[in-house]
């Protein structure tokens, strides 16, 4: 970012906590729906595997969680300036640094070659590149070419190929040197498909407090396309249906309160989620998403199946 003032904003001064704030603007929204939840998916992957101690894992947390936020950042911007992306969050999120007017589009563009090629290099230094680069294309996918307005059924597996890539990424930058190779065996690739299907049928979870946005820009979300009742109701079955086949995967033993945890979680969310549809229990709803998701990633340190 400059010092140049967008076109039609007050005056503000721009001094590096300004700066600062400004990043975390673009991501603070989706810092519990994608960097918390994967950070707890590769927590559980290096502590099911074994080969890393607690003691070990804390170490590396803040790389991990690093990395994961520098790949929300750039996805973020690049989605962010785009001009339906402002007209969508001058709407529902009109505190973002665009439509707020503490950035201008050009001001954005100028942000993201840096943040891209900071990425690539702590990736090339981190040594998981590869899905540096998946994180990449699929951002260029969901924004440049509007994955993510292609309809209820695409949108939903972008997103859960985006959250698979980022959670891949954190689990790598967690593991570091710690045989991190073994992301590409049986339990975990079947593990990782498990969670994508997770993604795919529930993260319309997001989509319930941004109706009035989304209509606005024109994405096809699954409440405006199928209405609102058909998606809800879609949402609660698969949400208690994954609490119960998560657990059964790991063979987590059911004495154990790690069982029902994302049962009860999953049973509120879902009684939320068909009851209330006001915005406020709407977010509140997407938050308890996000809070099950975590729960559901963490049920391979519990299980008795054999891990990674």
């Amino acid at each position: 970012m400059t010092d140049v003032e967008p076109e039609g904003t007050e005056q503000q001064v721009r001094t590096p906590w300004f700066h600062l704030q400004s990043l975390l603007l673009f991501t603070r929204s989706d810092i519990k729906t994608s960097v918390l939840p994967q950070g707890v998916f590769a927590i559980g992957t290096a502590l099911a595997g074994g080969q890393m101690t607690v003691a070990e894992v804390a170490v590396r947390i803040p790389i991990m969680l690093g990395w994961s936020w520098l790949h929300l950042l750039v996805f973020n911007i690049a989605g962010q300036r785009l001009a339906t992306s402002i007209l969508e969050d001058s709407i529902n999120k009109p505190w973002r640094p665009l439509p707020s007017g503490r950035v201008s589009p050009a001001e954005a563009v100028r942000l993201l070659r840096p943040a891209i090629a900071t990425a690539i290099i702590v990736s090339v230094t981190l040594g998981n590149y590869p899905a540096s680069a998946a994180c990449m294309i699929y951002g260029w996918i969901y924004n440049e070419l509007d994955g993510s307005s292609a309809g209820p059924i695409e949108r939903n597996f972008w997103n859960a190929v985006g959250l698979g890539c980022l959670g891949w990424g954190s689990a790598e930058a967690l593991l570091g040197g710690h045989n991190s190779a073994r992301l590409g065996n049986g339990a975990l690739g079947t593990w990782l498909l498990l969670t994508s299907a997770v993604v795919f049928t529930t993260v319309h979870a997001q989509d319930m407090e941004d109706v009035v946005g989304d209509r606005a820009r024109g994405r096809r979300t699954a409440p405006l396309v199928y209405g609102e009742a058909a998606a809800r109701t879609l949402l609660a079955v698969s949400v208690l249906l994954w609490s119960v086949v998560c657990p059964v995967f790991w063979n987590v033993p059911h004495t154990t309160a790690i069982w029902y945890a994302p049962l009860c979680v999953g049973v509120a969310m879902a009684d939320l989620t068909i009851t209330r549809w006001d915005l406020a229990s709407s977010k509140l709803m997407f938050n308890l998403w996000c809070a099950w998701l975590g729960l559901l990633y963490i049920l391979p340190v519990f299980g008795l199946k054999h891990a990674f």
